[in-house]
């Protein structure tokens, strides 16, 4: 019997190994019919504030001077997490787990402003994080994952190494990922998995996170090909979030960054679109269509994706500095400079206490932290994405709705265009 051509929205499905409504369905996943139509719902009662994920950096340094980095922009000083304090919190996640009755502890995930793997104590983390009974990934640049790191992760049992791979020629990988080599990076991809083959297990599971350019995005095609060598379960591609004037020309959202304001609006007519083929016949007239109109519905998917939802409060995330210091996310880690489409913004880093002084449950269930996640829950902020632009959107301090700070009207992960393993 005669197999039906798959259609462009199970090929993208396939080539970047989304499931419909997926956690990592990229910004324009929505457009080909795979990513959810409306964000999830938050979670309701209790649950919505039950700790499920902690992202934890262990170090702000890194081997390499990326042109899409914070550091390129920013003025903080260096340093890592003594292993005394991490072990302190491996302590405190410990005991919560012991008061939740022997309950699963959050997923660590080690990520954040610097590359976990110039950690002197990095294994011996990876070590305790596994004894505590967590699950762990590793957010890693991999150009020291070397056979001997490999090892490390594979008899460890980490769940699931992320790597950033921003191009698959070596020219290009070589001018974002400047002071790395394709080459040495791709073998350790290859080599982390050939060894897990060798050694019969079915972990670390291999991620691969791609940051789309305008130079780099016809790459994908080649980091699919990676992908399935080495058989990633998953591949993450974000948008860049530029902190420098010379990167805003590489942005791909322009146009799609107000998508979100007429999605499900009466301002202008939907359109609704069922699943089709894209080919030579119906690609220009279905591509002269998505540029134009705002308000979509595409076999039940809305192209513009998650808007107002933060991935981070509504998945039960907290982040962790390298000096202990608490935030709601990774992106307040850190004071920072950013531009939102060509505004430049001064985001000031948030912080809820620190696990030096005292316990991560605490500090979790403290009023001021318990009502932040609450008014972002609501999502009740400005809509500085998708404004002109005052004054007031120069920093993330205040809002013109009367929110203080911290004020997330003007943040591209809660409108689904930045988005993070």
């Amino acid at each position: 019997m005669h197999k039906p051509s798959p259609t462009i929205a199970e090929d993208i499905a396939a080539v970047l190994s989304l499931k419909p409504g997926g956690p990592h369905a990229f910004a324009g996943a929505a457009r080909w019919g795979v990513a959810p139509a409306a964000a999830p719902a938050g979670r309701a009662g209790g649950e919505a504030d039950r700790l499920t994920r902690v992202y934890v950096e262990v170090t702000t340094r890194c081997n390499l001077a990326c042109r899409t980095c914070v550091r390129n922009g920013w003025d903080e000083p260096l340093g890592e997490m003594p292993l005394a304090l991490f072990r302190s919190l491996i302590a405190q996640l410990h005991a919560g787990a012991q008061e939740r009755a022997g309950a699963q502890p959050p997923t660590l995930v080690f990520a954040g402003y610097g590359e976990p793997t110039v950690h002197p104590e990095l294994l011996e983390m990876l070590r305790l994080s596994k004894d505590l009974g967590a699950r762990v990934e590793m957010v890693t640049n991999g150009t020291r994952v070397d056979a001997a790191m490999a090892r490390g992760l594979i008899d460890l049992g980490v769940d699931r190494v992320w790597f950033s791979v921003d191009a698959v020629t070596p020219e290009r990988y070589a001018a974002i990922r400047r002071g790395g080599q394709l080459a040495e990076v791709s073998d350790h991809i290859r080599g982390l998995y050939h060894e897990r083959l060798r050694e019969r297990r079915i972990l670390p599971e291999i991620g691969l996170a791609f940051v789309a350019m305008r130079s780099n995005i016809d790459e994908l095609p080649g980091l699919y090909r990676l992908a399935m060598a080495v058989h990633a379960s998953d591949v993450l591609v974000t948008n860049l979030l530029p902190h420098t004037p010379d990167m805003l020309d590489e942005i791909l959202y322009r146009r799609s960054i107000g998508m979100g304001r007429y999605s499900q609006s009466h301002e202008v007519p939907r359109v609704h679109l069922p699943r089709i083929d894209f080919d030579e016949t119906t690609g220009p007239a279905l591509l002269a269509l998505l540029g134009r109109a705002d308000n979509l519905d595409l076999a039940g998917a809305d192209p513009a994706g998650q808007s107002d939802y933060c991935p981070f409060v509504q998945g039960g995330a907290t982040a962790i500095r390298w000096d202990g210091r608490v935030s709601p996310c990774t992106p307040l880690l850190h004071a920072h400079p950013v531009f939102v489409a060509s505004r430049w913004k001064h985001v000031k880093d948030s912080s809820f206490g620190s696990i030096a002084e005292q316990s991560l449950a605490d500090i979790w269930a403290s009023d001021p932290y318990a009502a932040f996640r609450r008014k972002v829950q609501a999502f009740d902020f400005a809509p500085c994405v998708f404004c002109g632009g005052c004054e007031l959107d120069e920093s993330n301090e205040e809002d013109c709705k009367g929110n203080t700070f911290p004020v997330c009207g003007g943040c591209l992960w809660a409108q689904g265009i930045v988005r993070c393993p």
